[in-house]
């Protein structure tokens, strides 16, 4: 079989990017603003410890979900080459590969409840591990959807998986099926939403196995490894907070850090989310000219600075009235970690898409090798955090120790590229800063200059810090704001 046409001619390349960008981001704003009302309907519905219940067994299940797909939807983006052959081998292999990790986890749900003395976890455990063949059955196929840059039919089934998710949370919520309701809901819409992915996607869930003559499994293999060991890396370093909490403290202490873990990246996620599923297949198509790649890198990197950056220190300034009044009082314990948390938030915007070059060119084992000899200390950080100072220790272990390793990650992979890494640290510090006065403006002006009711003290400290970080932009990152509009209303550099 002929392979597939890899993807648009570079001279079309950004075109198509851009619209692909708008889909995606309204998509994301759909999403965000479906999840936020569902947050907020959940946070009435249910208590922190129905939330700490569901939290204690995500520790757990994201081990066996971080093996994924092992990178094959990676490697099936990033591929020069690619037809229905590869395809469906892959899609063989993910699908052996979820009934491993669904029975994996089933075998981890009675090791999960003597961990943490807590019977429910079992069955939440239980229950969960039928999403990854849910999953498996779909996640190739929106994979598919990407590479051809289908960003519209992929945003659309996203969308539809979303609302059936979330939508199914509340209702049962409401009807009073307590954690539960966090459990079946998006379990359900795995194979819901499947059907739909197929026929879209012009892939039927066909297996096929082996490799033809000629084919180099040796690719798929090495790129496989690393990307599983990045996953692993990850895992420790992303629930080794939860983990020690609900091994430390207490149910209760987990809901309300996990609510502001949770809070402080709703946005944040989402965004670089969405920047990393067009970055991805954008880069691979641009791998081989690296002075266009790092021109796109530096576009995208523009629009974390004017978006997550500052949306994080607009959240951290206005958390003590924002999240009393939006979620209630009940939730004022996790107001501070959550104000800590958005530091590494703003952070992480800066940092993330570095990534999506990394994989493009297909060198995943540069995270690997670098994140590696970070985990020791990410873990030590987190148990002396919880013993010191409970989630308010945790809370400041992430944000100094992740913030400094996502740093120092990015400057390796300049360095292993080749490029500028001077650069990339005096923007990053520079927005950094920036929107750090924002925050302290607007807090100042909000809650010690002024006494206003919560709703004007939000629309007051919310003027407020957009005037300072607008100025302070205008003044000090000028290349930043031309890079975001040449971003959205194109150019012709590529």
């Amino acid at each position: 079989m002929a392979p597939e046409d890899r993807g648009p001619r570079p001279q079309d390349l950004t075109a198509r990017a851009r619209r692909g960008g708008g889909v995606l981001f309204a998509r994301q704003g759909v999403q965000a603003a479906v999840q936020f009302a569902a947050s907020v309907a959940l946070a009435r519905l249910l208590a922190p410890e129905e939330f700490g219940v569901a939290a204690l067994a995500a520790a757990f299940s994201a081990f066996p979900q971080l093996f994924g797909d092992l990178g094959l939807g990676t490697y099936l983006i990033q591929a020069r080459e690619a037809d229905g052959d590869l395809f469906r081998r892959l899609f063989s292999i993910g699908l052996v590969l979820s009934v491993v990790l669904a029975a994996l986890q089933c075998a981890l749900a009675f090791t999960a409840a003597a961990y943490y003395g807590d019977q429910r976890v079992t069955g939440v455990l239980l229950v969960s591990s039928l999403g990854h063949p849910g999953h498996a059955l779909w996640s190739l196929h929106e994979k598919w959807l990407r590479r051809a840059l289908r960003f519209r039919a992929a945003a659309v089934l996203s969308v539809v998986f979303n609302l059936l998710a979330v939508g199914g949370c509340v209702a049962m919520a409401a009807m009073g099926f307590s954690y539960w309701s966090l459990v079946w809901p998006p379990v359900l819409a795995h194979f819901a939403i499947a059907p739909a992915y197929w026929v879209v996607s012009r892939q039927a869930p066909l297996p096929r196995f082996g490799f033809a003559p000629g084919e180099r499994p040796r690719d798929l293999v090495s790129f496989s490894a690393f990307s599983t060991g990045n996953s692993l890396l990850g895992y420790v370093a992303n629930n080794a907070d939860y983990l020690l909490i609900g091994r430390m403290l207490d149910a209760e202490a987990l809901g309300f850090y996990t609510f502001a873990y949770t809070k402080a990246f709703t946005f944040s996620k989402k965004v670089l989310a969405t920047a990393g599923e067009l970055a991805l297949p954008v880069y691979a198509a641009a791998a081989q000219e690296r002075e266009r790649l790092e021109r796109g890198f530096y576009k995208g990197l523009s629009l974390m600075l004017l978006v997550n950056v500052p949306l994080a220190g607009l959240l951290a300034a206005l958390a003590p009235v924002l999240i009393p009044l939006v979620f209630g009082e009940r939730w004022l314990p996790s107001v501070l970690p959550f104000q800590i948390l958005c530091v590494h938030a703003a952070v992480n915007a800066l940092t993330s898409p570095i990534d999506s070059v990394s994989y493009a060119i297909g060198r995943p084992d540069i995270n690997f090798k670098i994140v590696s000899g970070m985990v020791a200390v990410l873990v030590a950080a987190y148990a002396v955090g919880a013993k010191a100072g409970g989630i308010v220790g945790v809370a400041v272990a992430v944000a100094a120790v992740k913030s400094a390793a996502s740093i120092a990650k990015s400057l390796w992979v300049f360095r292993a590229l080749g490029w500028n890494w001077f650069r990339f640290a005096s923007l990053g510090g520079v927005s950094l800063a920036i929107s750090l006065a924002a925050a302290c403006a607007a807090g100042t002006v909000t809650f010690r200059i002024v006494d206003l009711p919560p709703v004007p003290a939000l629309l007051f400290g919310g003027t407020a810090f957009l005037f300072v970080y607008l100025v302070g932009m205008a003044m000090m990152q000028r290349d930043v704001l031309r890079g975001a509009w040449k971003l959205a209303v194109g150019d012709h550099e590529g």
